[in-house]
């Protein structure tokens, strides 16, 4: 159908331009081969820039996830319904005495949303019942898809995936931030105001180290950004440009100074708004126009592996950071933790639920995915490619493909991170609390030792 257009303009071309040379020739039976040498050429090149044309289209669209795909994806459903025999068969006596077969489909709705595709399945108890019950994985290898969700309904079933999401890939110059969130894709934006804290898990060459370098760039615009890197690597440069002075911290000993300062900030912040003229019980940081205050901290599992046998020092790192994790979100701290396998050894599988927002880059096991993911990635059939910046990502409902920024091989995050002018530092520490006030604060956090 989509050619029709075309041909018709051949038809037209055919009439107007080689029909006039070769009437003339018919009538006298005469037929002179060299002056259609010229039209004939320009035919064919017709014909082929037409063939060139459509085939373009045909390709932008399946790139895209358009039309042409959409087509493609009905017949994949035809195909495997047909071919699973998930059909009703009858056969019947025509009036010439021949007999034919009528096939009857059972009721498959396809529909294209802007960022998902909804395929709706009958669960009405006929033979194929358990079959479509099933069919959600199925349905994500037919289309490289990802299955986000699941819905039941009197006699249907609704399963939404996520079809091509590299075309919802954004540039890091793209990225919008604001003081409660901070996009990913065009279509997956962090709201860490109420999906606090984000865990990070990712082998080597899988671009996590990019991935923190383009959160620190754009949170260090609306907020306070401290950098923890044990490994003294790329995250600790950092701390050479201007603005992120004394913000970057590698080494035991200086890393839990930064997660007592967090926490120490924490506790003023919720003195702060407890003392507020303006005091709202249950509002967060975002109420009394505080700026968010982040720890992102690189490495994990090589800092814990540092202090393995040193239980005093472990107990310093994850006193602070439990804190944080539990109870940060409403006074706008939060915690962006990056390591390659997130064991219990490392993160407490309690403390572990409680980050919000759980991301993996590159190549993983299957092992690796189900300490990242917990219960949410069990029924999850995850793959691996060569894409850089590639991988998966959850905030509490099942994991979905997800691609971090992409970084221009010319882009520099040292001149990017040199233009931030100064870093957002807030004061909270000169409160002057009543000792009723305190021992309110103190109650209310469970704060060992005393404010």
């Amino acid at each position: 159908m989509m050619a029709l257009p075309f041909l018709v303009g051949v038809g037209f071309f055919c009439y107007f331009q080689i029909y006039p040379i070769v009437k003339p020739m018919i009538a006298n039976s005469r037929f002179e081969y060299q002056v259609l040498i010229l039209p004939t050429a320009q035919l064919v090149g017709l014909i082929t820039l037409i063939f060139v044309v459509l085939a373009g289209v045909r390709r932008t669209s399946k790139v895209r996830g358009k039309f042409f795909v959409r087509v493609l994806h009905r017949q994949m459903l035809a195909q495997m319904i047909v071919s699973r025999n998930w059909v009703d068969r009858k056969t019947k006596k025509g009036t010439d005495g021949k007999t034919q077969e009528k096939i009857k489909f059972p009721k498959l709705y396809y529909r294209h949303k802007k960022f998902t595709t909804l395929i709706t399945v009958p669960t009405d108890g006929k033979r194929y019942h358990e079959q479509m019950l099933k069919i959600g994985p199925v349905l994500e290898q037919m289309f490289f898809a990802d299955l986000i969700d699941s819905r039941s309904e009197l006699g249907y079933t609704q399963h939404e995936l996520l079809i091509g999401l590299g075309t919802n890939r954004i540039s890091i110059n793209e990225v919008k931030v604001t003081k409660t969130s901070v996009q990913i894709m065009k279509d997956f934006t962090w709201d860490f105001a109420k999906m606090p804290h984000m865990l990070i898990g990712g082998g080597t060459g899988g671009g996590k180290t990019f991935f923190l370098f383009t959160l620190i760039l754009h949170l260090s615009k609306i907020g306070t950004v401290y950098i923890c890197d044990p490994k003294n690597a790329d995250l600790v440069a950092i701390g050479e440009l201007p603005a992120f002075k004394n913000h970057a911290f590698s080494g035991v000993d200086r890393i839990v100074r930064c997660l007592k300062d967090a926490e120490t900030e924490m506790i003023n912040r919720f003195a702060y708004m407890k003392t507020h003229s303006n005091y709202k019980w249950g509002a967060d940081y975002t109420y009394y126009d505080m700026a968010p205050y982040f720890v992102i901290a690189d490495e994990w599992s090589a800092l814990m592996a540092e202090v393995n046998d040193d239980f005093k020092k472990r107990q310093e790192i994850m006193k602070p950071l439990t804190q944080i994790i539990l109870k940060g979100r409403q006074a706008g701290v939060f915690i962006i933790l990056a390591t390659q396998r997130p064991d219990t050894e490392d993160i407490d599988g309690k403390l572990r639920d409680q980050f919000n927002l759980r991301l993996s880059l590159g190549k993983l096991e299957g092992n690796g995915y189900r300490m990242i993911f917990g219960k949410a990635g069990e029924n999850k059939n995850f793959f691996n490619n060569e894409v850089r910046g590639r991988g998966y990502i959850s905030d509490g409902g099942m994991p979905r493909e997800a691609y971090s920024p992409l970084v221009p091989k010319s882009f520099d995050f040292k001149e990017a991170l040199s233009k931030i002018p100064n870093m957002i530092e807030e004061d909270y520490s000169r409160l002057s609390l009543s000792e009723v006030e305190k021992g309110q604060l103190e109650k209310e956090l469970e704060i060992e030792g005393g404010i």
